[in-house]
């Protein structure tokens, strides 16, 4: 039951982190792709090499043995890749969708929970699933 509660808590703040996080990166160039660069090599790093230093911080704040704990680390852990996989999906998403509705009176929060997430919705459900296993495994 733990198990199913991290995962769940943990996939869950993943997709909602991640979501805007992508969206701006897909979007907007402002050294996107420096931050592109930065998600993958944070990938690269193994979740090992960051168990000492959050361990100390944990103890320090005294937060270790806590449900919340794990899942700040599990969404940490997994937030540069389902950031990768949402912009793949976004930057395939056609602008001009967005752009009329935007025209018919939405602004750019409404278009993107009205417009642009149903469409994106299995690109979500991929990341969601994909975050949701990973920490089940671990």
């Amino acid at each position: 039951m733990n198990s199913l509660v991290l995962s769940t808590m943990s996939m869950i703040a993943a997709v909602v982190v991640s979501l805007p996080t992508a969206y701006s990166i897909a979007r907007w160039r402002f050294g996107g792709g420096l931050l592109s660069i930065f998600l993958l090599v944070l990938r690269m790093l193994p979740a090992i090499a960051l168990i000492i230093p959050i361990y100390i911080v944990y103890k320090m704040l005294g937060i270790t043995n806590n449900y919340l704990a794990l899942v700040v680390i599990y969404t940490v852990l997994y937030i540069p890749f389902a950031v990768w996989l949402l912009v793949g999906f976004l930057r395939d998403f056609p602008v001009e969708i967005e752009e009329a509705a935007m025209i018919d009176g939405c602004s750019r929060l409404r278009a993107l929970v009205q417009v642009v997430v149903p469409i994106i919705a299995p690109g979500m459900a991929v990341v969601a699933l994909f975050s949701f296993i990973a920490t089940w495994n671990e």
